[in-house]
């Protein structure tokens, strides 16, 4: 079964259309920063499209790992890596695609698109000091 949901710092469950509009929102201000334009990232031209997939990485983090010590900072180190195009957002998307509810997998514009995003299938995974996770032992492999 997939997960519909992450749980905020407090331990209150929030949607993943929260943490979307939590992602394309400057915490200061509260002005929208999800049309801001990302030239170089091949997760989306802007802000909006980025956080879809910096949602689907935090999905995967939690099925691996259980839920993180803080669910903010996880997505915002994960929404950088996604509008800075690192590999490792397709590469844990395309290999837990299961995680994925189907309705963020339609918004990533399906398994075949996170797979041509993927630019190396099965090596170790490394996203920083949130997480770092093998997928070949996540699979039982080894």
């Amino acid at each position: 079964m997939t997960t519909t949901y992450l749980e905020k710092d407090d331990g209150t469950r929030r949607s993943l259309a929260y943490w979307h509009k939590w992602l394309t929102t400057d915490q200061e201000t509260g002005e929208e920063t999800g049309n801001l334009r990302v030239p170089c990232s091949r997760y989306g031209r802007n802000g909006y499209e980025c956080a879809f997939w910096s949602i689907a990485a935090e999905l995967v983090c939690v099925e691996a790992n259980g839920p993180s010590d803080s669910t903010e900072e996880s997505l915002d180190h994960l929404m950088s890596l996604a509008v800075n195009d690192h590999d490792d957002i397709a590469e844990l998307v395309y290999e837990y695609w299961y995680v994925i509810p189907r309705s963020l997998r339609t918004r990533l514009g399906g398994k075949r698109e996170a797979r041509r995003l993927t630019p190396s299938v099965g090596r170790a995974v490394d996203i920083g000091d949130l997480t770092s996770i093998s997928l070949h032992m996540a699979r039982g492999e080894w």
